[in-house]
């Protein structure tokens, strides 16, 4: 990762802190801090506002939980060549598997934490989902309402080549989508993956 990039990433994280910092002592350290003024009001308003704030408190941390922490079960997923049938289907299919042969190169090293920061760049989110004890990372990028493309990376080395396997949300079922445009969806995504994370592949 370029050190400009290392440096933005590390002032949001500083952000992100700060506020969540905020929040913490304006709903559990409240009653520390009141004024003369804050004393002088109902307990019941009181107890309300307290009330309001831990509510709301929860709410942003329940968010930020499940925009960092989701977890994906491999029965919710499905996988490109059951999205459509056919020698078009096939063809497709072997196209994409060419596709993800050549971006291995360039994403084999991204660890974990760079993921997270790629994931950032391109409008997605890392999440958790785990094929085997060889994963390495997953991360979910959404094109489209109820297109929800997650890339896996498997790290079977040195004994086996690496892969990175590309799933879609069972949601998918609720769109109608031509699998040719399926295809060209999962290429521009992997494409961005690989632009994000700054290393050569040859497309």
């Amino acid at each position: 990762m370029a050190a400009s990039k290392d440096k933005f990433s590390s002032l949001k994280l500083q952000i992100v802190n700060q506020k969540i910092c905020q929040l913490i002592l304006g709903c559990l350290f409240k009653n520390n801090t009141c004024t003369t003024s804050d004393q002088d009001e109902p307990k019941e308003t009181r107890f309300a506002e307290e009330a309001l704030q831990r509510t709301l408190f929860m709410a942003c941390l329940g968010q930020l939980i499940g925009d960092y922490f989701l977890k994906i079960e491999l029965s919710e997923v499905l996988v490109l060549k059951q999205l459509g049938f056919g020698e078009k289907c096939l063809s497709i299919e072997n196209l994409h598997q060419e596709d993800m042969s050549r971006c291995i190169k360039a994403l084999r090293n991204v660890d974990r934490a760079d993921a997270k920061e790629i994931a950032e760049i391109v409008g997605g989110k890392t999440v958790d989902f785990n094929i085997n004890d060889s994963t390495a990372w997953a991360l979910m990028m959404e094109p489209l309402r109820n297109l929800k493309i997650i890339f896996v990376l498997q790290r079977y080395s040195p004994e086996f080549p690496d892969e990175v396997l590309t799933f879609y949300g069972k949601e998918i079922e609720n769109i109608t989508i031509p699998i040719d445009d399926l295809y060209d969806f999962t290429r521009l995504c992997v494409n961005a993956l690989v632009r994000a994370s700054g290393q050569p592949c040859e497309w």
